[in-house]
């Protein structure tokens, strides 16, 4: 069993982005799974601002990133987008990716309280990518059809509930991660 941390992404994790592998298949990778990880391996120190967060999942005892995501409020058109989850390929089957998206659900609730924004979250999904897919739709995402902007991804929505609360990070025991002291 290991303890896994949720905590906001700063600059100084650069290194271990870096270092962030979710190709599953690495002779083989889908173009799905190699955006992210260009994406996130491609991360700058200008790349951290306040408009875009960007979470992580980790332990106190490792450095590793398990899983990222990244997230903000667009104010036009007035609405939270979901741009990345992502999760290691080692953690594959442990549910990390889907973990810390309930996490940025709950501080998107709570950022909707705080600033009276709306409650709607969107993401961008390509329909190949089943885990994702299955991933978002436990999560209470719809399809409402393909992305106008985009035509080879679709986009997904959803809404939270606004609610006051704390900004933490979170801890939770997983069972089937095993991470080498």
């Amino acid at each position: 069993m290991t303890i896994v941390v949720s905590r906001e992404c700063t600059a100084d994790d650069i290194r271990l982005l870096r270092q962030f592998s979710c190709c599953s298949n690495k002779e083989e990778p889908k173009e799905y799974e190699i955006d992210p990880q260009r994406y996130i391996r491609g991360l700058k120190e200008s790349d951290f601002d306040e408009d875009v967060i960007k979470m992580i999942l980790t332990t106190a005892q490792s450095e590793k990133i398990f899983a990222f995501a990244e997230y903000g409020y667009l104010e036009k058109p007035g609405t939270y987008v979901i741009s990345w989850v992502a999760s290691s390929a080692e953690c594959t089957g442990n549910r990390l990716g889907a973990s810390l998206l309930l996490i940025v659900l709950d501080e998107i609730g709570i950022d909707a309280f705080q600033c009276k924004r709306s409650h709607q979250v969107l993401t961008q999904i390509d329909p190949r990518n089943q885990a994702s897919i299955q991933m978002f739709e436990h999560a209470g995402f719809e399809d409402t059809g393909v992305d106008q902007a985009d035509s080879e991804y679709h986009i997904w929505q959803r809404t939270v509930d606004p609610h006051a609360g704390p900004r933490e990070k979170r801890e939770f025991i997983t069972p089937n991660l095993f991470i080498e002291q």
